[in-house]
This record gives structure tokens, C-alpha cells and sequence, in this order.
């Protein structure tokens, strides 16, 4: 206070300085008050914009994940719901081989489906590194072997072609962590022994008055995983990875970083503080001293790092996000540059304004000066109207112009960050899309499907109405790729997707693809005979199909088709049908295929 006590109009020696005070000042304070708002703003909107981004990235990879994960439960519950009605005859050995080599032919990601006893028998199907699938048992008659044998198109056992001395269920990690927690749980992630892959095993136990009577397994390569990751608009210097609860890698979205190493002739998992990308040894370091890591300065880039739990199927995994600022924050911190240089170029241009002006202005104000003395004295001149309105219209003009100039600027940033809320929002509504549709074909994807159903499942209880769903799979769609190639396999796919489209017109039914060759869709409001039609009719157009191949000629395709119709009920769990359905496709492959098979429920 002492110092702006001493300050007095009269301590100005120049008028110029008089004359500039009471305009400068005061426009130095809003622009600098401007300033700070408007860098306070930018801010905001860059910390919004950045956790905005990264929820996204959160949900989509948690319910990709959730997603995929689910299809190796789904598996081991279709096996164990099949065993548990006596559907899956272990000891026929011709329908059990046709059952585990035909299961895992439907499902692309599973490399081995199994079952183990208390008394050290095996039985199965796995994929080979050439997609070749195999058939293994273990039996009192093998001396302890586990022996695998290449198939008939049938599915049955061929020849020998592999085997294992020694091989004891019982003692494995999947079979003893399924007994000794007695519930699904999932194993670490390893490295597959054929595939060189992340990987990881669901078991399921099974058990009878208290009694372990099976532990179920499925084997799920992770090779989705790091593309997926590696597929997320998070522009060229972000990010993801994911660490177990001990943090070993179990992905990157930089497919080159490794999951692996060689220790002692061993595949081990390695930490992320060990990994060989600096990038992740610096943001698992500043996560360990920090629960709340926001913002992180590495390589003279600014990131922003959040990280996220996924923890479901008794896995407890992290999802880490980097998002590099300096990449998607670009435009605006482009922007707000501009406007730091414009305003610095304002107020130099105002101050040589002021000058020039003050220099303009003297002589009228001593004429003012002088004349206020002799009234001072009793004398009266006069001033003219013209000087002084000339003067202060000059001055009121000038500051007009220069805040015309600000708001111009401020006006322009404004729209600059809406364009980019508006870049920001198209990202999020194509997150939104990919996660409910099929990249190939273009129809709803699973998760879809299931929300759809769910959903129909509901109405239809509600209005006591029948409904259906239906499953279809390509015939023989493996030996078609294997003999015409993927993409002449992936075309068939959106042929048959083409087809499925027109078929279902209204948007109270949904066929969506279910994985692989493999589709599933929901019929409401037709009777059990209209289903059947409506099957039929889909089943002839694909018969209709014909693609052109230069070196096979003409091509053709047929699908089998399982259906179940039904009225829902609040005491029936929705995927009972579902399971039926697929039961009812496999009724329709054991009939000769090219057909559609309907259980009637009501």
C-alpha cells in the first residue's frame, strides 16, 4: 500500500506519460486477465480432451477383452453342458473324435480343447502350426502316452503322428489350480509350445456329489490382442500395454516389443520394468511411485498416463495408456502459439500507436491546460468542440480497433478448439462403431448380437411371444480356404453376409456373425413354421451363390442351418437357447449338412 501512496499524478513530469497511464494500464490488465482465462481454458480442454480419449481406449479394450476372453468360457461350458447331459459320449470314441475335432474347428482363436480324469485320461482336439487339426487321447492302453492323430475329412482318428511318454493329466497346472480352487479360473499367460504365441488356458472343473469327476481345458492364443492394440486411433507416439498382477507383459501396441525370453532353455514372461522398451520401463517405474500418475515427461514428449484394471474371470491384469500430448493436443497448442503471438504483436503495435498519438495530442491538451489556468483565474477562453471531439473519437476508435482485434483472436481460437472437440467426437463415435460390428463383413458383431438378444429375450417374455434363435455355420469352410485361399474365403464370407442382409430386412430381426464362418441371428414374431421358411429361404439363396475363381472355375457354397423356437420365461437362463441352437446346428451337420434342423421348445 505504501508504494501506491507514493504514486501521484503529479510524480509524471511528460504528459505523455499522463496521457498513456489511465489507457495503458488498464489495457494491460484485460489482456493479461484474457491471457490467463485463455490459457486456463486450453488447459481444461486439453486435460478433457485427453481423458476423454483414454476412457475410450479403457472401455473398448475391456470389452474387447471381456469379449474374446468369454469365447474360451463359452467353450468349456458348451463341453461340460454337453457331458453333463450326455451329450459328449467319451466312450464312443468315433462321436467323441468327431466332437472335439469338429469344436475346435469352430472356433479360429482355440489351438487345444480337452478333458481330463482323476484316472489319467485324455481326451481332445488341437490345431497344429499349419492349421491342421488333430485328435489325442490317453488311455490305459497307450502305457501313459498321450497320442496324437491326424483325422479323416469325417473327423475321425487317421494316423499317428505324434506322442508324448509320460504324459500324466493329473499333475498339470491347469488340471491342479481347476481341482484346487473348484470353479472356472484361467491360467497365466505362457508362451504356446507350437504357435510361439502369448497364450492362455480356461479350465473348468466338473464335479458330481462333492466328487472331481473332470477338469475340462481350452488353450486361447492372444494374437488379437497386440493388434487390436496396435489398431487404436491413438495417432504415432501413444501407447497401450497390459501387465499381469506381478507386471509381466502380457501385450503392446507395439507388436515389436517382446512378451517373452529365453531363460535357461525356458520361455519366461518378461517384468515391464525389464522390458526393452524404455517407454514402458518409465511408465511402470512412475506407477509404482504414484496410484494417480496423470501427466509424464520422457524424451522430451509429454504424456499422459492412466491406468485401468481389468479384472474379470478371476484375472486381475492392468491396461496402461499413453497418449502423447504433444500429437493430439497439436492444433490447439498450435493455436493458442498464434494467439500468444498475436497479442504480443498487438500490444507492440499499441504502444507505437500511443506514442505517435500523444505526440499528436499535445498541443490541443496545453491549449485545455491553459485554458483551465485562466478560468482559474476568472478568465474564460474558449476550447473548440471540434479539438476535443476530434481527439478523444480518435482515442475511443483506436482502443475499439484493438479490442476488435482481441475478440477476433479470441473469437478464432474458440473456433479451432471446436473443431477439434468435433475431431474428438468423430473418434469416439468410430470406437463406438468397431465395437458393434464386423470389420470383414460389415454385420453386427457377437457383442452386438448378445445386447440384441438380451434385450428381445425381454420384450418377447414380456408380450408372451415366441421368438427363435438360429445358428449357421459354412460347410466344409475350412477345406474352401485351405483349398482356394483366404481371400477368396473372406469374399465368400461377405457374399453369404450380402445374402443375410437382404434376407432380414426389418430391424426386429438380427443376424450377426458369431466368429469365423459361423452366424447367429434372433427371428421375433414369426410361428415355428415361418422359422423353418425363413431358414430355408436363407439356406437356398447361399445354394444360389457363385463365385468366380480363375483357377477353379465357378465356385459354390452351402450352410446348415440349427434352430430353436421358444417363448421366454424369467426362470430359463437366455443362453439355454442359444446352446440349443447351436445343438441344433450340430444335429443338421450330422444329417449331411446343406439342411436346417429346429427343436420346438413350446
Amino acid at each position: 500500500m505504501d508504494i501506491f501512496r507514493k504514486i501521484r499524478w503529479h510524480n509524471f513530469k511528460s504528459i505523455r506519460t499522463t496521457f498513456i497511464v489511465p489507457f495503458a494500464v488498464p489495457l494491460v490488465i484485460v489482456i493479461t486477465v484474457l491471457l490467463i482465462l485463455l490459457i486456463g481454458g486450453a488447459n481444461k480442454v486439453s486435460e478433457i480432451s485427453l481423458e476423454m480419449i483414454r476412457d475410450q481406449v479403457f472401455k473398448h479394450v475391456d470389452e474387447v477383452l471381456e469379449m474374446h476372453l468369454s469365447e474360451a468360457n463359452q467353450l468349456n461350458t458348451l463341453n461340460v453342458r454337453q457331458f453333463e447331459r450326455n451329450l459328449l459320449n467319451l466312450s464312443d470314441e468315433k462321436l467323441r473324435e468327431q466332437y472335439f475335432s469338429g469344436v475346435i474347428e469352430a472356433f479360429p482363436d482355440v489351438t487345444m480343447t480337452y478333458v481330463g480324469f482323476p484316472d489319467r485320461s485324455f481326451y481332445g482336439a488341437r490345431r497344429t502350426a499349419n492349421q491342421n487339426i488333430e485328435v489325442v487321447k490317453r488311455v490305459a492302453e497307450s502305457n501313459g502316452a498321450s497320442e496324437y492323430y491326424s483325422i479323416h475329412s469325417d473327423g475321425t482318428a487317421n494316423a499317428l503322428v505324434e506322442k508324448f511318454d509320460n504324459f500324466d493329466p493329473t499333475i498339470r497346472p491347469w488340471y491342479k489350480k481347476a481341482a484346487e480352487l473348484g470353479y472356472p479360473v484361467f491360467s497365466d499367460v505362457y508362451n504356446h509350445f507350437v504357435f510361439k504365441v502369448p497364450t492362455i488356458t480356461a479350465s473348468y472343473p466338473v464335479y458330481e456329489d462333492g466328487d472331481l469327476l473332470a477338469v475340462f481345458g481350452v488353450d486361447y492364443t492372444l494374437i488379437w490382442l497386440g493388434q487390436m492394440l496396435s489398431d487404436l486411433p491413438i495417432e504415432t507416439n501413444g501407447m497401450v500395454f497390459i501387465t499381469d498382477s506381478s507386471d509381466r507383459m502380457i501385450a503392446s501396441s507395439k507388436l515389436s516389443d517382446d512378451i517373452f525370453k529365453m531363460v535357461e532353455g525356458a520361455s519366461v514372461q518378461i517384468n515391464a520394468a525389464e522390458s526393452d522398451n524404455a517407454l514402458i520401463r518409465e511408465a511402470v517405474k512412475r506407477a509404482y511411485s504414484s496410484t494417480d500418475v496423470k501427466a509424464l515427461e520422457f524424451q522430451s514428449r509429454r504424456y499422459n498416463h492412466g491406468v485401468a484394471a481389468f479384472k474379470h474371470y478371476g484375472l486381475d491384469w492392468k491396461i496402461h495408456v499413453l497418449l502423447s500430448s504433444d500429437d493430439i493436443l497439436s492444433d490447439l497448442n498450435d493455436a493458442l502459439s498464434q494467439t500468444y503471438y498475436v497479442v504480443f504483436i498487438s500490444l507492440i503495435i499499441f504502444a507505437l500507436f500511443a506514442w505517435l498519438l500523444t505526440r499528436w495530442l499535445t498541443q490541443p491538451i496545453l491549449h485545455l491546460n491553459e485554458a483551465a489556468k485562466h478560468l482559474a483565474e476568472g478568465k474564460f477562453d474558449f476550447v473548440s468542440d471540434e479539438v476535443r471531439s476530434d481527439e478523444l473519437g480518435q482515442l475511443s476508435r483506436s482502443f475499439n480497433e484493438m479490442a476488435i482485434n482481441l475478440t477476433n483472436v479470441v473469437f478464432s481460437l474458440e473456433s479451432q478448439v471446436t473443431e477439434r472437440t468435433k475431431d474428438l467426437q468423430n473418434s469416439n463415435e468410430i470406437l463406438s462403431r468397431l465395437s458393434f460390428s464386423d470389420g470383414l463383413t460389415g454385420l453386427p458383431n457377437r457383442r452386438k448380437f448378445d445386447d440384441f438378444y438380451l434385450k428381445a429375450y425381454k420384450l418377447n417374455q414380456m408380450r408372451n411371444r415366441g421368438m427363435a434363435i438360429i445358428m449357421m455355420d459354412l460347410d466344409n469352410f475350412k477345406h474352401f480356404n485351405d483349398t482356394y485361399g483366404h481371400l477368396t474365403g473372406d469374399d465368400c464370407l461377405r457374399r453369404v453376409s450380402e445374402v443375410f442382409g437382404a434376407s432380414i430386412a426389418n430391424t426386429k430381426d438380427l443376424i450377426a456373425r458369431y466368429g469365423g464362418e459361423e452366424f447367429t441371428g434372433v427371428l421375433q414374431g414369426y410361428s415355428k413354421e415361418e422359422v423353418y421358411e425363413q431358414c430355408e429361404s436363407i439356406r437356398k439363396e447361399i445354394e444360389k451363390i457363385r463365385m468366380l475363381s480363375e483357377s477353379f472355375g465357378p465356385l459354390t457354397v452351402t450352410i446348415s442351418i440349427g434352430a430353436t423356437f421358444f417363448i421366454p420365461d424369467e426362470d430359463t437362463d437366455p443362453q439355454i437357447y442359444v446352446l440349443k441352437a447351436d445343438q441344433a446346428l450340430y444335429e443338421a451337420k450330422s444329417r449331411g449338412k446343406n439342411q436346417t434342423f429346429i427343436y420346438d421348445e413350446v
